[in-house]
Parts: C-alpha cells; structure tokens; sequence
C-alpha cells in the first residue's frame, strides 16, 4: 500500500530492518540496558539457611546480621542490592522473615507477612 503524503511531505531513510522479526532482539536489547528488578521474599525459621541459599543463587557474599531465636515476634526487614554480572544489572531486593516459626505459639506467625 502506497500512501500520497503531498508535495511537502519527507522521505525518511530507515537505519535497518524495522519488523516484527526483530522485536524480540529490541526487547531484549533494552532489558539489558534497563536492567533488572528483582524481589525475593525469604520465609523460614531462623537458622534454617535462607540467607545461605540467597549467597548460593547469586555467588554473592550478601552482608547479613546474625538473628537468635528470641524474637518476640515476626519482623520484616529489607536488603537491596545492585549486582552486575557481564553487562547485565540487577537490582535486588531480599526480604527476610526475621524471628518467622521461632515461637511457641506459632498461629500468628503468617500475619506481618500477610499484611
């Protein structure tokens, strides 16, 4: 299909192909150059290895604080990291369930998750 734009009307050169063929390499092209954001919500008893499997699936040595077993309750505490492996960014986000299971009673354990 041919379109009459008039005698005012400017001819654009294209750099390259321009299909649909090629927007999966665009996206991806532009992911790359964005980056990345990732969220992780870590839910365990404490001492049960959840920051150990963090530092396993990012081969990252990730600075954590030593929690005990007397938590009074369920806290949520967040860590975000910037990782860069080759060109590719990623913006980390690690939530961990301090102090999740520890108690006696364990029936309102879920709730500071939940909310």
């Amino acid at each position: 299909v041919r379109r009459n734009l008039g005698s005012d009307a400017r001819n654009l050169a294209l750099q390259g192909h321009v299909g649909f063929d090629s927007l999966p390499d665009q996206l991806v092209n532009k992911c790359v150059n964005l980056g990345f954001d990732m969220n992780i919500l870590c839910v365990g008893e404490t001492g049960i290895g959840k920051s150990t499997l963090m530092d396993c699936l990012f081969k990252a040595n990730f600075d954590d604080t030593v929690h005990t077993h007397k938590s009074p309750g369920v806290e949520i505490s967040q860590h975000i990291y910037n990782l860069k492996e080759g060109n590719v960014k990623l913006r980390l986000a690690i939530v961990d369930s301090v102090g999740y299971g520890d108690q006696i009673n364990k029936e309102n354990s879920f709730k500071p998750l939940v909310d």
